[in-house]
């Protein structure tokens, strides 16, 4: 087959680069850690981090815990 080529495209792994919290590329059990440090934390409070609360529901709680699990491994 002369000249001729056969071009394969793969997708790219899809990562939650929202729950990504630590910025390594994957939702893994650093990423967990930094969660885990700004859960229970509201809007109001000092250090609270936006990027945590993946509902935004003003608060870091476990509705965001339930999303952060669902993307957990990716």
């Amino acid at each position: 087959m002369d000249g001729v080529f056969l071009l394969s495209i793969q997708p790219a792994p899809v990562v939650d680069v929202g729950a990504d919290f630590d910025c390594n590329g994957s939702v893994d059990f650093s990423g967990f850690l930094a969660f885990v440090a700004g859960f229970g934390m509201s809007s109001s409070d000092a250090g609270f981090d936006v990027r945590l609360d993946m509902d935004e529901s003003g608060a870091v709680d476990f509705s965001d815990f339930l999303l952060f699990a669902a993307v957990f491994g990716t």
